[in-house]
């Protein structure tokens, strides 16, 4: 009786060790890939690839823009489209209706 009880508690003992170690590798791990993000991101401003902020302000930009195009699209009842060339081709197709030409509304001439 006294030897099982021994062995229980043994066993129960290996397997807290082994949670302990799980959640420890398990931490490890995380801690490893936020840094290898971290030396990505560094390697990639030492590059000059991207400035923090410019990306942030890229991004920013973006999303002003696009906001501003689907509320504008909502107002007039058309679908938003994604396609970012969709308001330059309205806006030439205005203008050749005016008899304009394209190339006015392309920014030549």
């Amino acid at each position: 009786e006294r030897r099982r009880r021994q062995t229980a508690e043994a066993l129960e003992a290996s397997r807290g060790r082994a949670r302990v170690e799980e959640a420890e590798g398990q931490q490890e791990r995380r801690r490893l890939e936020a840094k290898l993000k971290g030396l990505a991101r560094t390697q990639m401003l030492a590059a000059g690839r991207l400035d923090s902020t410019q990306a942030r302000e890229r991004q920013e930009n973006l999303a002003l823009v696009m906001g501003w195009r689907r509320r504008m699209l909502r107002r007039r009842g058309d679908p938003p489209t994604p396609t970012p060339t969709s308001g330059l081709r309205a806006a030439m197709s205005e203008r050749e209706s005016d008899g304009v030409g394209c190339s006015l509304a392309m920014g030549v001439g």
